[in-house]
């Protein structure tokens, strides 16, 4: 089976003035459209992801159109996969281009398949912040709990629920320690 692409893709555009953990004056500027995802799941799933960053002091902006002048280079673009063959990527929900910085892939089927009614925005919420963390971090590290966790247990899902997975003291270092080092935020 091929894949199918979403016809709509998810723009992250990046800003910051200073990358230092404690420093909380930084913002991940955020362009997607509503048809990257259902709506019903793409709206309170960006507020968990929003959430999740607020905690470590990283705003994420929504925002449903770019202004002013803006180049490709400046953004993480997001694409929506509906339908992935089981030997693309297997076992995972999506994925980061980390090193190269600004690509991420949803595999949307596989959300769904992980996820109840209930509980697929929570879900999404924490994939998105999982693989944003990613191309902040510039790494493909993943931590032994927390949002960052490889692979989110039957435990770690009915926490999504009641509240959002953090991240690690490590995890925070390795975000700040990225955006420090991107040009994508207009760091040195």
């Amino acid at each position: 089976m091929s894949l199918k692409l979403m016809e709509a893709v998810m723009l992250i555009g990046m800003t910051a003035r200073a990358a230092e953990p404690g420093n909380h004056d930084l913002t991940v500027k955020v362009f997607w459209s509503p048809a990257c995802a259902d709506l019903f799941d793409a709206i309170p799933a960006k507020a968990v992801a929003t959430r999740i960053f607020n905690n470590i002091g990283v705003h994420l902006e929504w925002i449903r159109r770019p202004k002013g002048k803006s180049r490709l280079e400046d953004f993480i673009v997001i694409e929506m996969i509906y339908e992935s063959r089981p030997d693309f990527h297997p076992g995972a929900m999506a994925f980061a281009y980390e090193f190269e910085g600004r690509h991420i892939s949803i595999l949307y089927d596989r959300v769904k398949a992980a996820s109840t009614r209930q509980n697929r925005a929570d879900v999404l919420g924490h994939v998105l912040a999982h693989e944003i963390a990613h191309l902040l971090q510039r790494t493909n590290y993943h931590a032994a709990a927390g949002v960052m966790k490889k692979e989110w247990d039957h435990q770690d899902y009915r926490r999504m629920c009641v509240r959002p997975l953090s991240f690690t003291p490590f995890d925070v270092q390795l975000i700040y320690g990225g955006l420090r080092k991107t040009e994508i935020c207009g760091n040195p």
